[in-house]
């Protein structure tokens, strides 16, 4: 072998190494793009099976004959010794007609009014039998996170989905 050759054969050992980078490069590159070109979530979700539809104008003229009453904070431990807030209360359906299920945001404030969680409930799923005309039904509902500023009030409640009869 002369010492001419030798510089060849390192070049030609590099090629596939070169190669191989570039390729791993370009598969990274094309990951990426593909993660950060994929859609991401929105700040309001759309109605999806398990929301309720927006309100309609029948379902808002409605809203005044629904009551929430007897709303009670509590807290308690569950059996993994994490802390859970819960919020009792009745519904009454003081319309004409049954109501099949009710969807609710609910807005806990702090000291100063600023909400610091905003929760979205069922106290009427779509699986409970339907709330007739002049009744009225106790719920509960759990929250697992809720803020250590939260001012300790019952949280201010807003009907946002409804399914009438």
């Amino acid at each position: 072998m002369r010492g001419e050759d030798l510089p060849l054969m390192a070049e030609a050992r590099q090629l596939p190494v070169a190669a191989i980078a570039a390729t791993v490069a370009g598969l990274f590159l094309l990951a990426g793009i593909l993660y950060l070109g994929r859609p991401g979530k929105q700040a309001i979700a759309p109605p999806t099976p398990e929301r309720l539809p927006p309100l309609g104008a029948a379902e808002q003229a409605y809203l005044p004959h629904l009551h929430f009453s007897q709303l009670k904070m509590s807290r308690a431990a569950n059996f993994l010794g994490q802390e859970v807030t819960y919020l009792d209360g009745e519904v009454t359906n003081a319309g004409s007609r049954r109501a099949r299920a009710i969807e609710i945001v609910l807005d806990f404030k702090d000291l100063v009014g600023q909400t610091v969680l905003r929760e979205t409930a069922r106290p009427l799923g779509r699986r409970a039998s339907p709330l007739p005309p002049g009744a009225s039904r106790e719920f509960r509902l759990s929250f697992e996170h809720v803020p250590m500023m939260w001012d300790q009030v019952v949280p201010e409640i807003r009907v946002t989905g409804l399914l009438l009869d």
